[in-house]
């Protein structure tokens, strides 16, 4: 247990506002710490990620289940952009 409510906190990235984004691949879900220690969901859906970072975009993009890489828009819209990705880093 990570927190009170998180059971496990995996591919940790930062964005340029210095936000702390972790997946929960336990409960499936994605959450950002900001700068003062507030957690918050931003994503009910993790796509079963193993691996995420932020492009210079400033987009989220996330190496989902089954090899494909997902990207998470500014509005938190996801959609696939490759399939077949090997590995568990981005």
């Amino acid at each position: 247990e990570v927190t009170g409510t998180h059971k496990s906190a995996t591919a940790l990235t930062v964005n340029a506002k210095g936000e702390v984004f972790f997946l929960d691949t336990v409960a499936n879900k994605t959450y950002s710490i900001a700068p003062e220690g507030t957690i918050t969901e931003v994503a009910a859906d993790a796509k079963k990620g193993t691996a995420q970072a932020f492009g210079p975009d400033g987009k989220r993009y996330v190496l989902a289940d089954k090899g494909e890489a997902v990207v998470f828009e500014t509005d938190g819209k996801s959609r696939t952009v490759a399939k077949g990705t090997p590995g568990g880093d981005v």
